[in-house]
């Protein structure tokens, strides 16, 4: 299974969410197990509007209430026509 899927599915994502962002890849998740900090960083083909990013980080923080604090990294993707 892709890892985005894995992640969306932990987010708790519907099947239209994860459509919307169908777009999004997971490139790594870099962690700080002293501070117990974990950046996500996801790679977009496309550019996402606040509400969007505010959406996906407010996600990311429900599904990993353990973690002291979670940040959303989204890198752009060249995409390939």
């Amino acid at each position: 299974m892709d890892k985005i899927k894995i992640l969306f599915e932990q987010m708790k994502l519907t099947v239209d969410e994860q459509e919307k962002y169908r777009n999004l890849s997971l490139k790594e998740v870099v962690v700080d197990s002293k501070n117990k900090n974990w950046i996500f960083v996801l790679g977009s083909t496309e550019i996402l509007g606040l509400s969007d990013y505010d959406f996906l980080k407010e996600k990311l923080e429900s599904a990993f209430l353990n973690i002291k604090e979670v940040e959303l990294k989204i890198e752009p993707e060249n995409k390939i026509d």
